[in-house]
Order: C-alpha cells, then sequence, then structure tokens
C-alpha cells in the first residue's frame, strides 16, 4: 500500500523530472524517441486490456455510437453560438433558439447559478466544456 504524503508526492515528481531531463538531454532522436515509443506502447497495451477484459461487445457499440454522435452534431455544434439567446426571453417565457431545442427560460435559470450574464455566459462556458470533452 503507497502512502498519500508529502514525501510520496515529492518522490513522484523527481521521478518523473528525472525522466523527463534524461530524455531531453538525450535529444530528439534518441530520449524523447524512447519515451514516446515507451508511452504509445503502454497507451495501446492498456486499451488492448481494457478491451479485452472489460465487456468488449458493449465498449464497441459505445465506440460505434460516439463516432455516429460525433459526426451527427459536429456542424450544428461547432457553428452554434447561441446568438438569438444573448437577446434574453421571448414570447411566452421562452429562450429564443432557432432549431427548438433549448430548455425554457426556468430551467435554463438552473444552469446560471453563479454566472452574472445569464444565458450568454453559460453558452461560453458550455461550448468550451463541450470542445474541452471531445
Amino acid at each position: 500500500d503507497i502512502a498519500d504524503d508529502t514525501t510520496t508526492q515529492v518522490i513522484t515528481i523527481w521521478c518523473i523530472t528525472l525522466v523527463a531531463t534524461i530524455s531531453t538531454a538525450s535529444g530528439v532522436g534518441m530520449g524523447i524517441r524512447r519515451l514516446s515509443e515507451i508511452c504509445f506502447a503502454l497507451g495501446m497495451f492498456l486499451m488492448t486490456m481494457v478491451l479485452l477484459l472489460e465487456d468488449t461487445w458493449y465498449i464497441l457499440n459505445v465506440f460505434t455510437q460516439s463516432i455516429g454522435f460525433y459526426m451527427q452534431w459536429i456542424i450544428q455544434l461547432g457553428f452554434h453560438c447561441d446568438a438569438f439567446a444573448m437577446e434574453g426571453p421571448s414570447y411566452g417565457g421562452k429562450a429564443v433558439e432557432g432549431n427548438g431545442a433549448y430548455r425554457n427560460a426556468d430551467r435554463l435559470r438552473a444552469y446560471e447559478d453563479g454566472m452574472s450574464d445569464g444565458n450568454a455566459n453559460w453558452m461560453d462556458w458550455w461550448t468550451i466544456f463541450y470542445w474541452g470533452w471531445w
């Protein structure tokens, strides 16, 4: 069992710094290249183990569905800037949106907690969050 204290953190930081320094000092052809190859191999090993040791069909179905979802929404979400909602609520207390997918103004208020700017501020935050996950 590894202790979660300052000493362990300092040792970990020193080890990472040592490996990075040796890799950088060795140059691009030897150090950084080898470090990149090792990281790639470890990543492929981890991905293969997860695929084989977990529910393989579920993982493949999620992968396929995620690719389809991405292709379906990439254009709409990429150009969506919430220009109409910046004007505030409109007829019937519903936020204005061109494609009809917005929630009503009451539900949008739940996203505005702690935000001074209302819907426009929420949209700015949400877009950055969304693209961060993709």
